[in-house]
């Protein structure tokens, strides 16, 4: 496990890769002192972590993308050891009693318990439950057979760029075609519109990247249709999704 100097290293690291570099916007950040951060930056100098324009050295990529696994290997097993105590909810497929050993798996985009004898995670059902109902799952063990969905953004000009919108929209319908599978989000007038002329009624609307990053936690790909004018506003919130879910597929389609 790291100690407690690589820990805060690798923070400050993490910072200076976002694009924080200023002590006090770091020091904020992670939650120490501006002279801690000045104290670790230093020690980083002169270990050839960062270099004197307090940028990342490839020794200090390295630093950083070790000790990120290292943490991520440690995150993992101790939630490994978590969902063996903790209760998970589950949507019962029959009727279940209480110690029976269930099988989980997802179905569009929830998880269900079943007695029919499956690969992946099984667990212990902690009290009655009739089909249907939910049920609270114990002692789970194994991992649930799931593919990730992908997330795709469509961006379309900005109005002011757009000649025709029918050109737009036989484009937009032709890339739908091309990829059938997965629900549809809109984020923004313009991309309601769009939508709209399809005919189509988008499932997501408000805050779609967040739930489409959701979605492909739960086996489901999205495409979620914006400006490019917004798409250039969202590029952090998009950079940070990825780093939150780094196994989910990120597709960007300019129409």
């Amino acid at each position: 496990m790291l100690d407690q100097t690589s820990l805060t290293q690798i923070m400050i690291l993490t910072e200076i890769f976002d694009g924080n570099e200023k002590p006090s916007e770091i020091s904020r950040k992670i939650g120490i002192t501006i002279q801690g951060v000045q104290y670790h930056t230093k020690i980083m100098k002169e270990k050839d972590l960062i270099d004197t324009n307090g940028k990342i050295t490839e020794k200090g990529f390295d630093f950083l993308y070790s000790g990120l696994s290292s943490f991520r290997d440690f995150v993992m097993e101790s939630m490994f050891k978590l969902d063996n105590v903790l209760v998970w909810e589950a949507i019962a497929m029959e009727d279940l009693k209480e110690g029976d050993i269930v099988w989980l798996k997802m179905n569009n985009g929830y998880l269900y318990a079943t007695l029919e004898k499956s690969e992946g995670a099984s667990g212990t059902v902690m009290k009655k439950t009739q089909a249907g109902e939910i049920a609270g799952i114990s002692q789970v063990k194994g991992i649930i057979n799931m593919q990730l969905g992908t997330v795709s953004i469509i961006v379309i000009p900005d109005v002011e760029n757009i000649i025709e919108m029918k050109g737009i929209i036989e484009k937009v319908g032709n890339f739908l075609k091309s990829h059938p599978s997965g629900i549809l989000g809109v984020l923004g007038e313009e991309a309601l519109i769009v939508a709209k002329k399809m005919s189509i009624v988008p499932e997501l609307q408000f805050a779609p990247l967040e739930s489409a990053f959701e979605a492909s936690n739960r086996g489901i790909s999205t495409h979620v249709i914006i400006s490019d004018r917004r798409f250039h506003f969202t590029l952090q919130t998009l950079r940070e999704l990825q780093r939150k879910n780094p196994k989910t597929e990120l597709k960007i389609n300019y129409i």
